[in-house]
């Protein structure tokens, strides 16, 4: 999760920064200042107001105080990258006879992220002018806050400019900062437990002690049965008692959960409705709602159990989606995961564009978990390679058909209208074998003589004159010359 979600860490940063004796300003994702405190304004003789909404950009050469070439004195390096906490100095050319530089200090960890910007001067005991700024301090707080979201930092499958993704994103963001039930549906292996843990750990990221962040508890459904479920309430019963610790429970695969157990499951949710309840589901159809439950079976859907369950769980509700529906953010994944895993210590690790097509091309049936199995196979393929190709990639990715190429599912076919037509073409072409013997001519298709003709009569191939008794199945004797 961006840091941008963490309050108290943009309390302490602002604090920091308002009372900096430094120049200090703070660029938006796409440039523009969003921030400058007195110290810039006065470096500028510029009132502070009149620097906000500059878009900053590198063109021309900063001569004068209007606002074109303070946009160009303020503006980034071209081509970095804002995905990592770390600084950059960079030579800032505000004075021919003063020497300065600016530490760049990403705020989030994306390539959409707010950038810090502190501008100090050159000297030969600190290179990177600091001595007395409080730089030190604000990497600081960015380290705590990340080590409070760690969770959240692994979240790099929720990466990419889709509509659906920004909206998982919007709904996270919300979960972490209530403590309301939370009901998270999507396809298997979309990352539904990562999701839940990172949302459990931002609900509690102001605590200071680990010691009173609440227990998350999970129970995973397809392995449970009467007697172990209701143990394992008896024992949540028992902690709550012992403890003033508000718990958490995820239930893991509710539609995994027998019928039995699911009785049990709705009477403990209801008789416990201080704990915070995360609910899971692997299934084809996100659709989350009371009337939409069906993608976990008809018998389930019409449950009075499932429908309490749902109505004290279901508070907000985040539906993952596949990740063949939003393959415009696959080349965004590939980066991301490559990040979060820190390349094994490997540095400038780039991927090839047949690399990346294939990976479009693949249907991924086991999802997120499924690509990131992927890529630690080809990041361990590639050895010693500057880029990962399409020979570092499972034999199954490199020989299957695509998704695009699949062919639809069975549509919609008259079974009866086909087999009738099959024993049409078979009972014409035993008639033809023996056409004056209709016994003969249904031994051949090993039925009753009955059957065959019931069949003439309803297709219209026996003549009315024509006796259903009729002994036509009478030996033929034929004359021996």
């Amino acid at each position: 999760m961006d840091d941008s979600n963490r309050s108290v860490a943009k309390r302490q940063i602002a604090r920091l920064l308002g009372g900096a004796s430094n120049p200090i300003y703070v660029l938006s994702e796409d440039n523009t200042i969003i921030f400058a405190n007195e110290a810039l304004g006065k470096l500028l003789d510029r009132p502070v107001d009149s620097l906000l909404g500059i878009q900053c950009t590198s063109d021309g050469m900063p001569d004068q105080k209007s606002e074109s070439e303070i946009a160009s004195l303020l503006s980034p390096p071209g081509g970095w990258s804002r995905r990592s906490i770390k600084t950059i100095p960079f030579e800032l050319r505000q004075d021919p006879n003063t020497a300065s530089v600016r530490c760049l200090v990403p705020l989030e960890d994306s390539e959409n992220s707010p950038l810090l910007c502190l501008i100090g001067a050159r000297s030969t005991s600190d290179p990177f002018g600091f001595c007395d700024d409080p730089l030190g301090e604000v990497q600081n707080v960015l380290r705590s806050t990340r080590a409070r979201y760690k969770h959240g930092n692994a979240l790099w499958f929720l990466q990419g400019k889709s509509v659906r993704v920004k909206r998982v994103l919007e709904q996270v963001q919300l979960a972490s900062q209530t403590s309301c039930n939370v009901w998270i549906a999507g396809p298997t292996g979309a990352g539904q437990r990562s999701l839940v843990e990172a949302i459990h750990a931002s609900s509690h990221s102001d605590l200071q002690s680990p010691d009173n962040v609440p227990s998350l508890i999970r129970i995973e459904c397809r392995l449970m049965d009467r007697d172990i479920l209701v143990s394992m309430f008896e024992l949540i019963g028992d902690s709550q008692k012992t403890t003033n610790r508000t718990q958490a429970l995820l239930i893991e695969g509710l539609e995994s959960l027998p019928p039995d157990c699911l009785s049990i499951l709705a009477t403990f949710v209801q008789q416990q409705p201080q704990l915070r309840y995360f609910v899971t589901l692997a299934a084809d159809s996100t659709s989350t709602d009371s009337k939409s439950m069906d993608a976990t079976g008809p018998e389930i859907t019409r449950s009075k159990d499932w429908v309490a369950i749902f109505a004290i769980a279901g508070v907000l509700q985040i539906e993952l989606p596949k990740l063949t529906d939003r393959l415009d953010d696959l080349r965004i994944l590939v980066a991301s995961w490559l990040e979060s895993s820190e390349n094994q210590g490997r540095k400038n690790l780039e991927t090839t564009s047949a690399f990346c097509d294939l990976l479009c091309a693949y249907p991924w049936p086991d999802d997120i978990e499924e690509f990131s199995q992927t890529m630690q196979y080809a990041l361990k393929s590639s050895g010693d390679s500057v880029q990962l190709d399409v020979a570092h990639l499972p034999i199954n990715l490199r020989t299957c058909v695509s998704h695009a190429e699949q062919s639809n599912p069975i549509a919609s076919v008259d079974l009866d209208s086909i087999l009738e037509d099959v024993e049409r073409t078979m009972i014409l072409r035993a008639l033809e074998i023996s056409p004056a013997n209709k016994t003969a001519a249904a031994k051949l298709l090993n039925i009753s003589r009955a059957r065959l003709l019931r069949r003439l009569q309803q297709w219209g191939m026996l003549a009315e004159a024509e006796s259903l008794d009729r002994d036509d199945d009478l030996p033929v004797f034929h004359e021996v010359k």
